[in-house]
């Protein structure tokens, strides 16, 4: 049986916003069984943004959500990914500024905080979302899929860079804590360096540095002195959005899902058409 899980103990972990470059607190804090994710935005008045699809305002490079007030709040799918993947069912989280801080741009540092507070299995069963079995068609022009799968959550993707070496990629992972720990949640967020300029001149990226992304050069070669993680470091850290961005919904989603083009678009218009069906 599936129980809900939280956490043993509040804990707190500060940062700088990756696009923003504003500093802010996450505080993780524990609830009881069947009280769900709460987000909230702790500097703002009327700060709690409910967890669903359509709360998505923004999918540029990042995940943006709001509430009806227009509080915002953006990058958070590596803390959802970590919440999602470690199986977080009931928790608190409290936002002092704008964004979810970037720390080393993967979800490994909320996955070792999760620990540090202790996971704690309650008395409930999971409030499990089964994705009916559904083809979709997206913006994009391209097709994904789903197949119903009571049993687990399994993800294949693949992605091309126009780069040497990181042409076309793909794989395909079923999602448990122990894989998330271990295969997903250390893959960093990542950029080509040819585009750094064009962003910073967007007004993104404010607070990157190569302590939190990989860049990589017109050769497919990393500039980070310590080189990747993993050989296909880029497209785990698809996986990681894709599990992070399903998590809108604020509980766990079981089934199959291909996704050749994942993305943080793609990944919503996944989620509000399998909520829609």
């Amino acid at each position: 049986m599936n129980m809900q899980n939280t956490i043993k103990k509040s804990v707190n972990l500060s940062g700088i916003g990756l696009h923003t470059g504003v500093e802010a607190e996450v505080m993780l804090k524990p609830l009881e069984a069947g009280q769900g994710v709460q987000f909230v935005r702790s500097d703002k008045k009327n700060g709690l943004i409910p967890l669903k699809p359509e709360v998505v305002v923004e999918t540029n490079l990042c995940t943006k959500i709001a509430n009806e007030e227009g509080v915002l709040a953006q990058t958070i799918e590596h803390l959802f990914a970590a919440l999602h993947g470690m199986g977080i069912d009931n928790i608190r989280i409290e936002l002092d500024g704008p964004e979810v801080p970037i720390l080393d741009g993967s979800a490994l540092p909320w996955v070792e905080l999760l620990e540090k507070a202790g996971i704690e299995k309650q008395t409930c069963e999971k409030n499990f979302f089964y994705a009916p079995t559904k083809i979709f068609e997206l913006a994009n022009s391209s097709t994904a899929s789903v197949e119903a799968n009571s049993d687990a959550l399994k993800i294949s993707v693949e992605a091309s860079f126009p780069v040497q070496g990181l042409e076309k990629m793909q794989a395909t992972w079923q999602i448990t804590p122990e894989v998330f720990k271990k295969e997903i949640a250390p893959a960093r967020t990542f950029c080509l360096k040819r585009d750094v300029d064009r962003l910073l001149e967007a007004g993104l990226i404010k607070g990157g540095t190569l302590d939190c992304a990989v860049v990589f050069d017109d050769n497919g070669q990393p500039v980070n002195p310590e080189g990747l993680r993993f050989s296909d470091e880029p497209l785990r850290h698809k996986v990681l959005d894709v599990i992070g961005d399903l998590f809108l919904l604020g509980r766990p989603i079981r089934g199959n899902f291909s996704i050749p083009t994942p993305g943080h678009g793609t990944n919503n218009q996944i989620l509000r058409q399998i909520t829609n069906h």
